[in-house]
């Protein structure tokens, strides 16, 4: 499992009893994650976590690195506990970054002396003759956390289309080249290259979606800018990095964002529209200048990516962490949109979207996978976790799809129907609200 996320690996000498003693968070997240085969087992040992670790930090104000590293684990496999109507994963991460902080691992040894942060905990790098340089980097393990702080929450914001919670600083470069020249485990050679993948995907996505610059020669200058610099990262990769388990995904759902200019993001686009200012709102509403070939770019490495992550094994599938679920949610959600249409873009073509993803075949053949996928029934599916409904999911956007494909484009581009309206049971339980001036105020009865 470490292969699909390598910023925690448990120590080649370390058993149950050294883990329980030294990392009993880290134990625990990494017992749940392993234990997928065995659901209840699994879900008793996800809550057991949750609850111990919020109550440690949060009651006992305690920071350590095993917490760190136990709430990134728990988190890479968050699918395993995401139930849509109580999630809370956006929170758990803030307080893994905010801790990053408290530990002062987004800072150098020597600049977090200097502020006095993080001073009574233990990650300091060990070294057995002290050197001018010897307080340039934390420890090996610390490093990871931070990095893997990082790319989470990039990842996981382009999938949820939310900003990211930790910007990217040079120092991450000095942490992953570190670990690479280092090489404690064969996973750290990934580090480096999945650290600037992301950066040069967030800085070129921030680039081409810029409002000023969405002309078409300076948009086109940029797009060959972004292709010339992802070929030369490529081509820089060594044979065992191109060959990881994931790499593919990684690289296609960069790709994927950056292409993807905020145009298809809604929450990016009603944004873009309340800060244009009046003397650009009549330019920014034609679409005749919108860069419709560029967005073509993303559906196909949407498609792209879809089509990666059909090859990978079923049996794989409860070793895939929350990463590479947020990829093919991600390209799932491109595609859905680009083919059934958006609002603002009335000049995007869904017809000719349709012929270049046959986005069809595609929810086929994920709803055929999930079939060995153990599910929720329909009772449970109000409480049931992400990975068990994944099935369900694919299924009701394949039903969805096919009803707006029966439309027009302006009528499918403009549907409002959930595409899970069928999938809860609408609840009977009346509760009793917090305010018992509330019921008054709401039937209008004030005298």
């Amino acid at each position: 499992m470490t292969s699909y996320f390598p910023f925690f690996v448990v120590p080649s000498h370390a058993n149950v009893l050294t883990m329980c003693k030294e990392r009993p968070f880290v134990l625990v997240a990494a017992l749940a994650a392993a234990t997928s085969s065995d659901r209840k087992l699994q879900n008793t040992l996800g809550e057991k976590f949750r609850t111990g670790a919020l109550h440690t930090i949060m009651v006992h104000n305690e920071r350590s690195l095993d917490l760190l590293n136990g709430m990134l684990v728990y988190l890479a496999w968050y699918h395993f506990y995401y139930i849509p109507k109580k999630e809370q994963f956006n929170q758990l991460l803030h307080i893994a970054i905010g801790m990053v902080g408290d530990l002062g691992l987004n800072l150098t040894p020597g600049e977090a002396m200097s502020r006095k942060v993080g001073l009574r905990l233990t990650h300091y790098r060990k070294v057995s003759t002290p050197s001018a340089n010897h307080d340039e980097l934390f420890s090996r393990e610390a490093r990871r956390a931070y990095l893997g702080c990082f790319y989470l929450s990039t990842l996981t914001g382009w999938a949820k289309m939310k900003p990211n919670g930790i910007q990217f600083q040079s120092y991450m470069i000095e942490c992953a080249t570190s670990l690479g020249q280092e090489l404690e485990h064969p996973t750290d050679a990934l580090l480096l290259p999945l650290v600037q993948l992301q950066n040069m995907a967030e800085v070129n996505h921030r680039s081409i979606s810029t409002v000023d610059h969405m002309n078409g020669l300076d948009l086109e200058m940029k797009v060959q800018s972004f292709q010339a610099e992802f070929k030369q990262w490529k081509y820089s990769l060594s044979l065992a990095c191109q060959q990881a388990n994931w790499m593919d995904l990684a690289c296609e759902v960069a790709v994927m964002h950056v292409y993807e200019m905020d145009l298809v993001n809604v929450f990016a686009s009603k944004m873009r529209r309340t800060t244009d200012s009046p003397k650009n709102s009549t330019s920014s509403s034609s679409t005749s200048r919108i860069p419709l070939e560029v967005l073509f770019l993303c559906l196909k490495s949407a498609g792209q990516l879809a089509q990666t992550f059909l090859y990978i094994p079923t049996s794989e599938y409860g070793n895939l962490s929350y990463m590479q679920w947020s990829c093919i949610i991600y390209a799932i959600s491109i595609i859905y949109r680009l083919t059934v249409g958006i609002p603002q873009l009335r000049d995007w073509d869904v017809r000719v979207a349709r012929t270049t993803i046959d986005f069809d075949s595609i929810l086929d053949a994920l709803c055929s996978r999930f079939d060995s996928v153990p599910r929720c029934n329909h009772a449970g599916l109000e409480n049931g976790d992400l990975f068990s409904m994944m099935g369900s999911i694919f299924e009701n956007v394949k039903q969805t799809y096919g009803r707006l494909q029966l439309l027009s484009q302006d009528d499918s581009a403009d549907d409002t129907c959930p595409v899970h309206a069928t999938s809860f049971v609408p609840s009977t339980l009346k509760y009793r609200h917090p305010c018992p001036a509330f019921q008054i105020w709401r039937t209008g009865r004030l005298g």
